[in-house]
């Protein structure tokens, strides 16, 4: 079998895997861990207090469910971009990157030209769709029962 070189951007909310809360971070964790067993080279962009057996590359210390709800993080979206902005910065190391971000990681598409795959984790509304218009040909994996 073929081993590739995989970078995985999870949402940075809860840590990989998350205590309680946390689908997509579950989702994540699960998909990293099969990918290793597999023998493939996995790279996990995520909080610092994730929990991997991949190589852990942490755009903030800790996971930002509580900060936010603290109010010591107001602009969370800061988080989310500089996690995927850092694994595109470092896509030449990977064969694809698969983001777990939603929609909101479709435009970095446009700036490597290592694959994104972008997974879809909850269900879609009019902003979902409106970019997921604007961006028709690049390849999603939405997430059902």
């Amino acid at each position: 079998m073929e081993k590739f070189r995989i970078a995985q951007v999870a949402p940075v909310w809860a840590p990989v895997p998350p205590v309680t809360y946390g689908g997509t971070e579950r989702v994540v964790y699960h998909v990293v861990e099969e990918l290793v067993r597999r023998g493939h080279e996995v790279t996990l962009f995520a909080s610092g207090d994730s929990e991997t057996r991949a190589r852990l590359r942490a755009c903030c210390s800790t996971h930002l469910l509580d900060g936010v709800a603290s109010g010591e993080i107001t602009r969370p979206e800061y988080y989310l971009l500089s996690n995927v902005a850092r694994a595109i910065q470092d896509s030449g190391s990977f064969d694809i990157i698969h983001c777990h971000l939603g929609c909101f990681s479709l435009p970095f598409s446009r700036l490597t030209r290592t694959p994104l795959l972008h997974s879809l984790p909850s269900p879609l509304g009019g902003d979902d769709l409106w970019m997921l218009e604007r961006y028709p040909e690049l390849p999603v994996i939405a997430r059902s029962r």
